[in-house]
């Protein structure tokens, strides 16, 4: 049975669980104190709590006095493997009778994503990575619901980059980041990954000694694992908060429209970065500007960059800009430095 959420009550409702990632246990004097930001009474706060307590996200745990003591039940875990070469299996079945299952009192936004973000992923891994053996796990709480899929396949970025010639892995992650990138383009319209990693709350991907976080701490980044065991087949790791607000219309809406399909992209460009390498060359804004022509408009996210060189921004905000004016380039989360570059090389 799954609940229906409004905007506002949801949010309060989330921030009193997020409290509880902190904290084993509080009185209710403590739950107001933590959501003190949110400008509520405290007989607004006891309605939510007692909704909670309702659902089965809240717990009375324990009595002191005249303190009533709140805590969170214990989390739920559940595992599932699948071999793909020895039985039929597919997406829609094994959502059905292995994960919906498991999943009650959740919120109609987060069983959507949930369902959309599961399908797109085990499919990648049954169309893709030539895996003999693909697992599921579920991790369920009453704040969130994590669900892993790995597979001991060939591995995502060795895919990517076999298929498309490319140098190398790291510029397969920066190309799967972008969207529209797939290696069977009569299958798959290569936007599942894309649409994933923005409706999830968290979204994580490890393959062939590289790690992608999309979402985790509101950040992206890139990091090299040497452990072995994370270098066969593809990990991927998707975080939704149980009532969350967002919708898959939302998500859609940001990146596509009717007319146009998807039409916008948004790319961190920390991925070009190699370990502590900067952001300075002609050849890295090369990089960075291949398939950009398949979009209308471009976000390119500069957080976590301080500098950037001369050729660089002026391959792409003076010279791209000059050959391809059509497409609107625009850049976020830049500090001064970069926006001087930005603008000394748009000049005239």
């Amino acid at each position: 049975m799954t609940s229906k959420n409004t905007s506002k009550g949801a949010v309060v409702r989330n921030h009193i669980l997020s409290i509880f990632e902190k904290y084993n246990k509080l009185s209710f004097k403590e739950i107001c104190k933590q959501t003190e930001n949110l400008g509520l009474k405290e007989s607004t706060i006891r309605k939510h709590v007692n909704i909670l307590i309702r659902q089965g996200n809240l717990s009375l745990s324990q009595k002191i006095g005249n303190k009533n003591y709140y805590s969170i039940p214990f989390e739920f875990t559940k595992s599932f493997v699948f071999h793909p070469k020895k039985n039929f299996i597919s997406e829609d079945l094994v959502w059905r009778e292995y994960i919906r299952n498991c999943l009650v009192h959740y919120s109609k936004n987060s069983l959507e994503i949930l369902d959309i973000v599961f399908s797109e992923i085990f499919n990648n891994a049954l169309s893709h990575s030539d895996a003999d053996e693909i697992s599921v796990t579920l991790n369920i709480s009453v704040i969130k619901t994590i669900l892993i899929i790995k597979d001991n396949g060939i591995g995502i970025f060795n895919k990517i980059q076999q298929a498309f010639n490319l140098s190398d892995k790291h510029q397969a992650l920066l190309e799967l980041s972008k969207g529209k990138m797939t290696s069977a383009p009569k299958e798959h319209s290569g936007e599942g990954i894309f649409w994933s990693s923005k409706a999830c709350d968290a979204f994580l991907i490890i393959s062939s000694g590289l790690a992608y976080n999309h979402g985790l701490y509101n950040e992206d980044y890139l990091q090299e694992i040497s452990s072995c065991e994370n270098n066969v087949g593809t990990t991927v790791v998707m975080m939704v908060k149980n009532n969350t607000t967002k919708t898959m219309r939302q998500v859609y809406d940001k990146y596509s429209s009717p007319d146009e399909g998807f039409f916008k992209t948004i790319v961190p460009v920390k991925l070009l970065r190699y370990k502590d390498e900067g952001i300075v060359s002609r050849s890295q804004a090369k990089r960075l500007l291949a398939r950009f022509n398949e979009f209308r408009s471009i976000i390119l996210d500069f957080e976590g960059i301080d500098e950037i060189g001369q050729a660089f921004a002026d391959e792409i905000f003076r010279v791209f800009k000059i050959n391809h004016p059509e497409i609107k380039v625009k850049e976020i989360n830049a500090v001064k430095s970069v926006k001087n570059m930005i603008k000394r090389v748009s000049v005239g």
